[in-house]
């Protein structure tokens, strides 16, 4: 009797040792495979990566040799605002050209149909130039085409050119560079950067800017400040402002255009050719201004400033500031 529960006792000693033993070699099994899946998977990201990385290099290369374009590029003749045309040089350089072949540019506007085609004419070696007349109310699309005798025709570029003069005329002309409010106890001010470009020419300079205040979706005033912009301020001039009034040199009530006038327009940094910069600013006192409106600190923040700003041509940009 006594044997036989030693031997049971042995064989539940044995039973739970079993199972302990198959507990922690089913962990250590499971850490290894977790080991392992991590492992294989980090391996096929990277294979993964490699593979994307030489398929678009490939793919880069191939489309390098399909490419025959090498640059293409435009410049302004002469603008006539009246039309709305422009005569514009094109100048086209391929990397090869079949034996007799006629060169043309196909253009069209941007998400339109119809095609123009336009003649290029050999300048030297592998340079093509024509100049036509185009409208400056449209974006355009540019294929370089290679017509042989034979009868043959293929598209020198893999991708569409593109020369955008309407961007360039009427979408990009005025440049909203900055613009912020500082609220006070007694006033708001509204402060308002910005770059125009005339292209040189007398039809697209910059005629009259009308500053708005709007509230709550009303326009509660609207004045002409054009005499009261600062011309080329939108760096320089304001750094020396806020020096000099950290520094005491000035009292805080001396407005920009009044510091201008006194110390002179300052530097004009980060500027870029052919941009005209300029800077505006407005104060409202809630006492002095807007009087019906009974301004405080807090409902002046539903106040905003609006400049519209007006050209020889008639175009005209809302900004906010």
């Amino acid at each position: 009797m006594n044997g036989q529960k030693a031997i049971i006792i042995l064989l539940a000693v044995g039973l739970v040792v079993t199972c302990i033993l198959g507990v922690r070699t089913n962990n250590i099994l499971n850490n290894q495979y977790e080991q392992l899946y991590s492992q294989l998977i980090n391996l096929t990201s990277q294979v993964n990566a490699v593979s994307n990385n030489t398929a678009a290099q490939i793919q880069s290369l191939l489309t390098q040799q399909a490419d025959r374009l090498a640059e293409f590029d435009y410049e302004y003749r002469s603008i006539d605002t009246t039309s709305g045309q422009a005569q514009i040089a094109l100048s086209v350089d391929v990397k090869s050209v079949s034996g007799g072949a006629a060169l043309y540019i196909v253009c069209r506007t941007a998400g339109g149909d119809s095609a123009r085609e336009i003649p290029l004419e050999r300048a030297q070696g592998l340079t093509y130039t024509a100049e036509a007349a185009m409208a400056l109310s449209h974006n355009y699309e540019i294929d370089i085409v290679e017509r042989t005798g034979d009868g043959g025709e293929s598209v020198l570029n893999v991708y569409p050119q593109q020369m955008r003069l309407y961007d360039e005329f009427y979408a990009d002309r005025v440049r909203n560079d900055s613009g912020g409010t500082a609220t006070g106890e007694d006033e708001i001010e509204f402060d308002c950067s910005f770059a125009v470009r005339d292209f040189g020419l007398d039809e697209f300079e910059m005629t009259k800017v009308v500053a708005e205040i709007w509230r709550e979706g009303e326009c509660i005033d609207s004045r002409e400040v054009t005499d009261q912009l600062i011309s080329g301020a939108q760096q320089g001039l304001l750094e020396h402002y806020n020096i000099a009034i950290a520094s005491g040199q000035i009292d805080m009530s001396m407005t920009l255009a009044e510091f201008a006038k006194q110390f002179g327009g300052g530097e004009e940094k980060g500027t870029q050719p052919g941009w005209n910069y300029y800077y505006y600013t407005r104060k409202i006192n809630f006492k002095a201004d807007f009087t019906e409106l009974e301004l405080d600190r807090a409902s002046a923040e539903s106040l905003r400033l609006v400049l519209v700003v007006t050209f020889e041509d008639g175009y005209s940009r809302r900004i906010e500031g």
